[in-house]
């Protein structure tokens, strides 16, 4: 089909073809473009160590970015018509028969019909071979597309900005917000972008290979990570499951017994196990003796055990990526992206919060010029919600552990103190963290000579700051701005 039939196209079936002719050409310059990338990229490399220019690399490598980052537009753009293919088969598709000729098959408004297909159920599968007999649990995920919104991000910018956030848990939001302003060093962002160019010059060798449904299925789903035992083949999309290697035995008969784990892709899908018979030579099937059947059982509540525990625990440490650049794709999901406006003001608020120096704050004050004291809660945990809160004199520091709640009963308590905070309640004086046990405490209630004082004891080491009421107020606001970006953020 031309691009004029393209252009003409006006019966449905004309229009789907059209639409895959769209395709099909995007997708082929998008693979020749980063195909190219590769080449020139490892043409670099070789031309380096033949000692050329470092100039003209320069200008190769250039090159090579420049063709990786059209591949990558290219590729957007056909992924947008896979979706107008997909959006029209779903709305004037589905009634173009019956609409046809009254004029309004491409009609803007769309239809509000909704079509649903029931996902097939589990199955319990019997698969006799000449040699082998199978038993699986198989499960089939209800393919549904994620609700995300349009992102028009390249994937070189996806992934740049992932490989920037990637292992920064405790402080994704704000290099998320960093990133996002623009307030990364010219140097760090120029690392990401290599990085990225690496990594799409690896799908694109990918693409062209066996194992491209695989990726591009995965990537559809979300799917970032294999448990460390997977063998990632590359018909892996087509049951979506981690099927591991197997653990055998062999019985006094000969015959084998192999029993592999299974973890679905999707977390609403339990793990299972796959148990393979190979009865021996001669054999006319599988018999096992009270021990062998015993020795099964264990096998196979072992393997389960070990299924079990990636599917709800998913261990970093006993992972691997999906495929190249999961890890980075995973990291730049975690983090909403947001207007560079937001994002600087953003970051210009939190750095009112998280900790400071009281000479930062007491910059009137003529009797302050060490710089000694300080707070800093600004490492947490984005998972547990919990903070650590530093408290130094300049000498010696402690640190204590205060879950989102008790940093909230922190900022009310010092609230009634100064006013801030009308409830009716009366202020406690203390906060006692974590176990009775630990013996932790933040306790405000002593004066002395008209000098309020703040002790910090994790149990063992106290830390005394001396907290007037411009103090007090400080420490008041900024611990009342951090609370209300930590809600923010689990929202």
């Amino acid at each position: 089909m031309t691009s004029g039939e393209v252009l003409e196209a006006a019966g449905p079936e004309q229009i789907r073809a059209a639409f895959s002719t769209a395709v099909d050409t995007a997708g082929t310059h998008a693979g020749d473009l980063t195909g190219l990338a590769g080449v020139l990229y490892a043409a670099a490399d070789r031309y380096e160590a033949l000692q050329m220019s470092s100039s003209t690399l320069e200008h190769l490598r250039e090159a090579a970015s420049a063709l990786a980052a059209a591949a990558s537009t290219v590729g957007t753009g056909e992924q947008q018509l896979r979706d107008a293919a997909a959006d029209f088969d779903a709305r004037d598709g589905q009634v173009a028969a019956a609409v046809a000729e009254a004029g309004n098959l491409m009609d803007a408004a769309g239809y509000g019909e909704s079509f649903t297909l029931a996902a097939p159920s589990g199955t319990l599968t019997f698969t006799d071979g000449s040699d082998s007999m199978t038993t699986s649990s198989t499960h089939v995920g209800t393919g549904a597309e994620p609700a995300e919104e349009r992102d028009l991000r390249s994937e070189r910018d996806r992934l740049a900005r992932g490989f920037y956030l990637n292992g920064w848990d405790s402080y994704g939001r704000d290099r998320a917000w960093e990133w996002d302003a623009g307030r990364v060093d010219e140097q760090q962002r120029a690392d990401a972008y290599e990085v990225a160019d690496k990594i799409l010059a690896d799908r694109a060798a990918i693409a062209d290979g066996p194992g491209a449904d695989r990726m591009q299925v995965m990537r559809k789903h979300g799917v970032t990570a294999c448990p460390d035992w997977c063998p990632q083949p590359d018909d892996e999309d087509q049951y979506e499951e981690h099927i591991g290697p197997g653990s055998s035995f062999t019985t006094a008969n000969g015959d084998t017994v192999t029993v592999r784990p299974r973890v679905s892709w999707f977390s609403d899908v339990d793990p299972s196990v796959d148990i393979i018979a190979n009865p021996g030579e001669g054999s006319d099937g599988v018999v096992l003796n009270a021990a062998e059947l015993s020795r099964l059982q264990q096998i196979s509540g072992d393997v389960f055990d070990d299924a079990q525990h990636h599917h709800v625990y998913a261990p970093a440490e006993q992972s691997k990526p999906a495929y190249p650049g999961a890890v980075f794709d995973a990291a730049d999901a975690a983090w909403d992206v947001s207007d560079p406006a937001a994002a600087a003001e953003a970051l210009d608020l939190t750095s009112r919060a998280g900790g400071y120096y009281f000479t930062e704050a007491d910059d009137a004050a003529d009797d302050e010029t060490d710089g000694g004291p300080y707070l800093d809660w600004s490492c947490g945990n984005r998972q547990t919600q919990v903070r650590h809160l530093e408290a130094g004199d300049g000498v010696d520091a402690t640190v204590l552990k205060l879950s989102g709640s008790e940093l909230r009963e922190l900022r009310d308590g010092i609230g009634r103190l100064i006013g801030a905070v009308n409830d009716g309640q009366g202020d406690p004086g203390v906060l006692r963290p974590g176990d009775e046990d630990e013996g932790a405490y933040i306790d405000w209630s002593s004066v002395e000579d008209g000098m309020r004082f703040v002790e910090f004891s994790d149990g063992d080491t106290a830390v005394v700051l001396d907290m007037p009421e411009h103090r007090l107020r400080e420490w008041y606001e900024r611990l009342a701005l951090q609370v209300q970006l930590d809600e923010q953020d689990s929202q």
